[in-house]
């Protein structure tokens, strides 16, 4: 395992510090997560996370954020159509990160 794999363990593992050892999951799983649950949501407060975070940094129009939404509504069809594994809500790894190296 790589030394950035091995980091984003530790990473996770300690954001989730309230859980038990056995039921933390990486936060890809998380998000996957919510984003089955609530596409839309994540789809329009992702796109103005990032909008906002592009006109406090440079000079972005209102058409970028259009745009931007589009492009993420395509991706997302894509990768539903071409690929995605099946989902299961709740995944945790296998086998599951308990802390230790």
């Amino acid at each position: 395992m790589g030394l950035l794999n091995r980091l984003y363990q530790r990473f996770w593992f300690a954001v989730e510090f309230w859980l038990p050892p056995e039921e933390r999951s990486p936060l890809t799983y998380k998000i996957r997560d919510l984003y089955h649950k609530s596409p839309l949501i994540v789809i329009t407060l992702g796109s103005i996370a990032i909008y906002l975070l592009g006109r406090y940094t440079s000079s972005v129009s209102i058409l970028v954020l259009v745009g931007l939404i589009l492009v993420l509504f395509a991706g997302i069809i894509l990768g539903h159509l071409f690929w995605t594994k099946h989902y299961v809500e709740g995944e945790q790894e296998s086998p599951a990160y308990l802390g230790e190296d």
